[in-house]
């Protein structure tokens, strides 16, 4: 049965309505997209969030472990002594590959190096074979004076030498900045050490 001009009507205004709601749509995707380019835009699924909770949970034992150092622990992560040391600290809570652990590691430097005064990194991951890729990106990258890689439980047994007294000052410096950094810690002979709150440069 043909459709009269009252039906033709009602279609052509549906579909403009849809239209419109399409636009709708795609102008708000435009605006968030613009607002935050990195981000991807979809909704929460069970395993971004549990992706998500392992990511905080990560860098809360991270952080964690720059107090029991002695650091001031910056919610960007930024750790700093007593003495002004600054180190940015950065987080991997999974295996990467290793153009991703290149990418990581490139992009920290730059930013790294940028910054006034010029910083190390500290870029703490979840296993020792992790570290070891991220090794190789930063020799890659000649990055070595900027930014240094440890598994997390390599950074633990630091907090629990630093904790004990069997490392000083200077033992901890040196196990979580960059090699060029290490000119930073206290004389040879200083009287850093746990107990002493005077000496501990870069761990107080």
């Amino acid at each position: 049965m043909p459709s009269g001009p009252d039906d033709i009507r009602a279609r052509r205004e549906q579909a403009d309505g849809c239209s419109d709601i399409v636009e709708r749509a795609r102008a708000t995707r435009r605006t968030v997209v613009e607002a935050a380019p990195d981000a991807l835009v979809a909704a929460p699924t069970p395993r971004s969030k549990a992706a998500e909770r392992q990511r905080r949970e990560f860098r809360a034992r991270v952080d964690g472990l720059g107090g029991a150092l002695g650091f001031s622990v910056s919610p960007d992560g930024t750790w700093t002594s007593a003495s002004g040391l600054e180190i940015v600290t950065r987080v991997s809570e999974r295996p990467v590959t290793l153009a991703a652990a290149a990418h990581f590691v490139e992009e920290l430097c730059r930013r790294a190096r940028g910054r006034t005064p010029a910083c190390s990194v500290l870029f703490v991951v979840e296993s020792v074979s992790s570290a070891e890729m991220f090794q190789v990106a930063v020799r890659q990258r000649a990055c070595r004076g900027t930014v240094r890689v440890v598994a997390v439980d390599e950074l633990e047994d630091v907090a629990a030498g630093w904790s004990s007294g069997v490392l000083d000052a200077e033992d901890v410096i040196s196990s979580i900045t960059p090699v060029a950094a290490i000119d930073d810690v206290p004389e040879a002979g200083s009287s850093a050490s746990p107990d002493d709150g005077a000496g501990q440069d870069g761990a107080s």
